[in-house]
């Protein structure tokens, strides 16, 4: 089902090898900016998976009347990797689920994953409690992700998971429109090591196209009960549509600094 794009995507397979352990990084050129995923594990080494979005101009957090996120879903993995339910904390969800959960796993365990967390399905919190909040995670033109799952105790456990990047309508936090544009998304596996003492490979890393069937699988994911029914995600603007919108933003950022720079021509100052 997945359709990997060589077209006017750009992706880029690098592997840097440092004694036993690998590191992989990809990247895709999209009309808005670019997207670079990395990890820095092997068997046996203590990995994550970070990843970073430059938009061309602009801000992630305010971006022509919206802002960028992450959505990460846990796909599939071993029957143990599943948190506790957030509509019935005494059962287990399955798989699909969406991390982090509705307001958190609620403790207990194993597993307890991201608690608490806002009641929005993005990876970084956009409203309260705010233990990881979006805005951390801004730097300039830059969003970042970081994930790190490990599962000390029990070896060989595994899950594959599926992370998106999007662009949410509206101010951080809103809940009133509840669909977004899904825009790129890679595939990666993590797997705790064989002795389960919290070292984890990280493999499978890829990024994906997002056709029709994949938007079923994001959407399918999103109305399970322990996720977030009424949230939907829609297919992002054309890339012809994205490049101008890029366009014409960057040229307006350029057109500001130059009217920043012009003297005003009664005082002599800049204006």
């Amino acid at each position: 089902m997945r359709h990997f794009r060589l077209g006017l995507a750009v992706l880029l397979l690098v592997a840097l090898v440092i004694g036993t352990s690998h590191a992989a990084t990809i990247t895709e050129v999209l009309p808005l900016g670019m997207l670079t995923v990395n990890t820095n594990a092997d068997a046996g080494v203590n990995g994550d998976v970070s990843a970073s979005f430059t938009l061309n101009s602009g801000s992630p957090a305010n971006f022509n009347g919206g802002h960028f996120n992450w959505l990460n879903i846990v796909e599939t993995g071993s029957p143990i990797f599943r948190p506790r339910d957030p509509t019935n904390p005494a059962q287990l969800v399955n798989f699909p689920w969406v991390d982090p959960l509705d307001g958190g796993s609620f403790g207990g365990g194993p597993p307890a994953f991201n608690d608490p967390a806002d009641h929005l399905p993005f990876y970084w919190d956009e409203a309260a409690p705010l233990t990881l909040p979006l805005t951390n995670h801004i730097n300039g033109r830059v969003l970042d992700f970081f994930d790190h799952p490990s599962f000390p105790g029990v070896p060989g456990t595994t899950a594959n998971f599926d992370t998106y990047l999007v662009f949410v309508k509206g101010p951080i936090g809103q809940m009133m429109n509840r669909t977004f544009d899904v825009l790129a998304g890679w595939d990666w596996t993590f797997t705790e090591n064989a002795t389960g003492t919290g070292e984890l490979a990280i493999t499978n890393l890829a990024f994906f196209g997002l056709d029709g069937a994949e938007l079923v699988e994001v959407n399918s994911a999103l109305q399970q009960p322990y996720n977030f029914p009424g949230w939907r995600g829609v297919p992002g603007p054309p890339s012809s549509v994205l490049l101008v919108v890029g366009l014409l933003l960057v040229a307006r950022c350029q057109f500001d600094r130059r009217r920043g720079n012009r003297l005003h021509p009664a005082q002599g100052t800049p204006e």
